[in-house]
This record gives C-alpha cells, structure tokens and sequence, in this order.
C-alpha cells in the first residue's frame, strides 16, 4: 500500500489493483497520442497475457506508462511507414540510441528487448523453440528470444541498421549475435573494451561515477563511436554535426532528470522497474518517453511509502515481471537498483565535445567492468539509499551472475539473498513469496 499526499496536506491510500481495475480509470486526459490510448486490457487479449497477472498501481500516470510501453512495435511500424531508417542497437544499453536521435529521420530500438517476451506471452510463442533449432539452447540467457523474433520476423520490425558492441560483453550474448549474422544481418560493430582501473604509471581518466580508469580506453571507445556515426551518415545521407549531437544529449538529459526523480521517489516497485528500463532507449521516442516520465514523477513525487514496508536494494533485472509484486507482497519495497545500465541514468556532461561525453557513458557500462566493480557500487548505493537487504535476481544461463553473491559476501554487513527467476515463475510462486517473506521478515524494522 502506498498514500498520496493531498493538497491540504492529508494522506490518502493509493492502492494497488488488477488490469480490469486499471483499465476502469478510463476515460480520463492522456499525454500519449489518441492512436497509443486505449485499454490495456487489449494487450492482453492479442497475446500479451501476461498483463492479466500483474497487479498495478491504480493511476492514470501508470496507465500512460503501461500504453507507452506496450505500443513500441505499433510506433516502430508506424516509422517504418513513414519511412524513417530504424536501427537495431545490441548490448550497448543506452549509447548508441543518443547518437541515433541526434539524425532527422531515425529511430533507434533495442532487438534484446525480446528477452522479456516469453514473459509477456507466457511462453506461447515459438520464439524459444526457433533459437533451439539453431543451436542456441537453454544453456543460454533469455536474450536468446531476441533470435527467434530475428528468425520468425515477428514482435518487431526488422531494422534497416544493425549495430553491436563487441569486446567487454557478455559471452552469451557474442554466441547468439554470431548466429545473426550466420543466418545473413549485417552488423556494425564497435569495440566495448574492458574497463579497468587505470596502473599508477599510466594517464588516468577520471568518470563520473567515480573511478580512474586508462586514458587510452576513451580513444578506443570514441573511435568506435566515430565509426558508427559514419555509418549512419552514409546510410542517412545527412551529415551530423556537434550542434546536432548536443541538441540529442540535452533531450537524454531531460528524461534522464525525470528518472532520477523517479527513483529517489516512491514509485511501485512494478512501474518503477519499467520505468528505468525506459532508460535505455526511450521506447523508440524520446518526445513521448519525457512527457510519460515527467507526469509519473510529479506522482513519484507525491506518493509516501508504507514505512512498514522493508527498504531492500536489488541487483539484476527479473526475467518475470510478477515477481515486483511478489516482493511487495512479501512485506518489501524497491529503495534502489541496479539493472545492469546505471550510465544510462547519469547525467551526461554538456560541457565536453559530445562524443567524448558519450565515450566517457559508455566507460561506465557496469557490465564493462569486473563484476567486483560493479558490486562494489551497487553496495555503496544500497547503504547510501540505507537499504536494509540486497536481493540478486540471477537470469537462468547468463554467464554474467556466476559472482555476484560472492563478491558481496566479501563487501557487505547487510543481509543479501540469491533467487534465480525464470521467464514465468507460477510453478515456482508459492516457494518464491515464502523466500522472499523469509528474507524480508529476518531485516531489521524499515525504520531502523
């Protein structure tokens, strides 16, 4: 339960509800275009059942997200239509996507989105059983549905443009976009090299989320980018200019505001979720994405936690989206996360030629970084956020959560607890909810 500050300064309840409850709050002024308005519910009923399991928070605000959300593949159409150049950006999460919007007739999307559909439609598509039959099995993380969609053409247009970073990412990932290009799409790639701590005999670049790393990785790093905003002026046939990236950056910035509003307010831990993951991309329009995010952080702003509820930081995205509310039910809430794209939250620098400034973005990808980095960080968030526990969502076959536990045991005194959340959790929801109450219960008083 969450309470919204009135006007006279009195608090109300503002409660949690089912789709078709949701849905009731309808009709009512919307900031999204009449053709993206609409009941949820229909979401559900062409295919993305999933919505009819999930408990939302009752506001117009989050219904304009869930709308926003559920449209990309209609907007993305909708640009194919009006034929702009759709580009298909992968594993970078949230960089090349500025250097897209800085061109007239562009949009970017990220193709590895399609991780969460299994979700979404509850397994009743064959996107899994496509990327069986090349190769790519359940050894490998959900992002592997991303091959399927490639395969079957279906969920999302396919894009005019493909680019990939490459180097620093996850192996899983290398495996499944090498099948792409076996089976024909032609990818750009750029190098995302490791980002280590810079030797005290070298030159030091500091970032800023606080580490020194080599100088000489913000060359390699801007060169790539040099390389694809060439590739996007030939492609477009419009050359970009400073003026043009700055103008893309100060738009990133606005949402990125509206964000950071977001999470140090009091969101629901569901739509909080699918509001940073926004972040990466704006869902393929940044003009919509600020006007969405803008009105759910006035409501952000106005919403007052349960103090009942038990403040917990959490580490990794939830391949099930049920399992926000589970946590919720379980006596929790959302005080901080990492999901995997903390550089796409922070404010850009202005003030600094844009592709250093994008350069020096994409040095702080925390899963660029050894995973003892990134830990180290999110455990410095979780105390400044005065987190009570850390919960790490492992993704069934990512390479990239073997450590996580462990690296925390050596750098925390707060409690930390392990799940593993698979595409769909019903079988599993009764022993989660009884965890995760276990975990919460075990947390000193959220007031302490």
């Amino acid at each position: 339960m969450y309470f919204l500050n009135t006007k006279n300064g009195q608090l109300k309840t503002s409660t949690k509800g089912p789709l078709p409850e949701l849905d009731a709050l309808l009709p009512f002024p919307s900031c999204l275009p009449p053709a993206y308005q609409g009941a949820i519910a229909r979401h559900a009923d062409m295919g993305d059942v999933r919505l009819s399991r999930l408990a939302y928070h009752l506001s117009p605000a989050s219904h304009d997200l869930w709308n926003f959300l559920m449209t990309e593949e209609e907007r993305l159409h909708d640009a194919r239509a009006a034929h702009q150049t759709i580009v298909g950006a992968m594993k970078d999460l949230g960089t090349i996507p500025i250097l897209v919007d800085a061109f007239a007739d562009a949009v970017a999307f990220y193709p590895d989105g399609a991780w969460w559909l299994p979700c979404f439609k509850e397994q009743q598509t064959c996107l899994l059983e496509a990327t069986d039959a090349l190769g790519i099995g359940e050894g490998f993380c959900p992002v592997r549905a991303m091959l399927g969609a490639f395969e079957l053409k279906c969920h999302f247009p396919i894009p005019d443009l493909l680019v990939c970073s490459t180097g620093a990412i996850c192996d899983d990932f290398k495996a499944i976009v090498q099948r792409l290009v076996e089976r024909g799409h032609h990818i750009h790639f750029w190098q995302m090299p490791h980002v280590r701590d810079a030797e005290n005999d070298e030159p030091a670049l500091p970032l800023p989320n606080g580490r020194r790393v080599p100088a000489a990785l913000r060359d390699i790093v801007e060169h790539g980018l040099r390389g694809v905003l060439q590739t996007l002026s030939t492609h477009l046939g419009e050359t970009m200019t400073d003026d043009k990236l700055r103008d893309a950056i100060r738009r990133s910035n606005r949402v990125r505001t509206a964000l950071s509003r977001i999470r140090n307010g009091n969101l629901p831990s569901l739509e909080r979720l699918i509001c940073e993951m926004l972040a990466i991309h704006y869902c393929s329009d940044y003009a919509l994405c600020e006007k969405v995010l803008a009105r759910l952080a006035d409501e952000s702003d106005a919403l007052v936690p349960d103090e009942t509820r038990k403040p917990v930081y959490w580490i990794n995205p939830v391949a099930d989206l049920r399992v926000m509310n589970i946590l919720e039910d379980a006596g929790g809430r959302l005080c901080g996360t990492d999901f995997m794209f903390a550089h796409a939250l922070a404010l850009l620098d202005e003030t600094v030629p844009p592709l250093q400034c994008l350069a020096e973005m994409a040095l702080q990808d925390p899963m660029a970084a050894p995973t003892s980095a990134r830990m180290q960080m999110c455990v410095q968030d979780a105390e400044r956020l005065h987190a009570n526990g850390i919960i790490v969502s492992r993704i069934p076959g990512a390479s990239h959560c073997a450590f996580e536990l462990l690296a925390l045991a050596h750098m925390t005194s707060l409690p930390v607890l392990e799940i593993e959340v698979a595409p769909v959790t019903d079988p599993y929801a009764p022993s989660l909810l009884t965890r995760l109450q276990a975990f919460v219960e075990n947390l000193r008083p959220a007031s302490q």
